[in-house]
């Protein structure tokens, strides 16, 4: 399967890594390629993130269910990740 490329927001990758530290449900694998697209710099307050389709719908789902125990304001940041990543399908 190809690798999807997508354009995530700073905060959204930030938020990700803060919380799955937290919660150890997010696979090593998809937090490795977070640390990973995190140390490469950011563009435009935003990171690539290169995920295995897998993988993207794995981050999808952790972002939706993870989105209902958080601050509404970091649950906002995690649905619109989830759905930019939905979107990159």
């Amino acid at each position: 399967m190809a690798i999807k490329v997508l354009t995530l927001p700073l905060l959204a990758v930030r938020l990700m890594l803060d919380l799955a530290r937290e919660t150890p449900a997010l696979p090593s694998g998809i937090v490795t390629t977070l640390e990973t697209a995190a140390s490469g710099g950011s563009t435009d307050g935003s990171y690539q993130v290169a995920l295995q389709p897998d993988d993207a719908t794995a981050l999808s789902a952790w972002c939706r269910a993870i989105a209902l125990s958080v601050n509404p304001a970091h649950a906002g940041v995690l649905i619109i990740a989830a759905d930019t990543i939905d979107a990159a399908k």
